[in-house]
Order: C-alpha cells, then structure tokens, then sequence
C-alpha cells in the first residue's frame, strides 16, 4: 500500500512532469538528501519515494567517504552516469 504522503508527493511531481512536457522547459527541483547514508545514493534523498520515482530523471550530487564529490544521474530508459567532480575556487565552477 502506498503511503497517503507518498501518493501526494507522486501526484504533485506527475503535474510538474505534465507541465514541463505540455510546454517544452525543463523544470528543476532541488531537495536535499537525508543525513543517513545508504550504498545507492538516489536512497539518501530525504523524502518520499515519489521525489524519485516519479521524475524523469534524477541527479545526486554526493560528497562520499573520502571528500570526493560524485554525480550520480539516472534517467528513464538510459543507463546510470556517475562522476567525479572537481570544485574549481578561483572561477567558481
């Protein structure tokens, strides 16, 4: 059975889906992951399921256990990406 939350969160992101298909623009949410770690790093998402089932893609951007920072990408029907990523100071990319 499906959590009353979870079918909300689910049909909240369905109309935003809905909207950006309807209109042709991207639309980007941004949440914040839970302090809990977990061996796949889309299962940090703090939140509902449907924060990341219902999109069509999803992007975690996760410091793991050695400081590195990883993006992890997973969209519908393409295979997973990951990589590491480096935080230039001086020209802020």
């Amino acid at each position: 059975m499906i959590k009353p939350t979870t079918r909300s969160t689910i049909a909240a992101v369905l109309e935003l889906r809905k909207l950006a298909n309807e209109t042709g623009v991207a639309i980007v949410l941004v949440h914040h992951l839970r302090k809990a770690d977990a061996d796949d790093a889309f299962d940090t998402v703090s939140g509902t399921l449907g924060l990341t089932g219902a999109p069509d893609a999803i992007l975690v951007l996760k410091r793991d256990t050695s400081g590195t920072i990883v993006l992890h990408g997973r969209r519908r029907d393409l295979s997973e990406i990951e990589f590491v990523m480096q935080f230039d100071r001086d020209a802020c990319t």
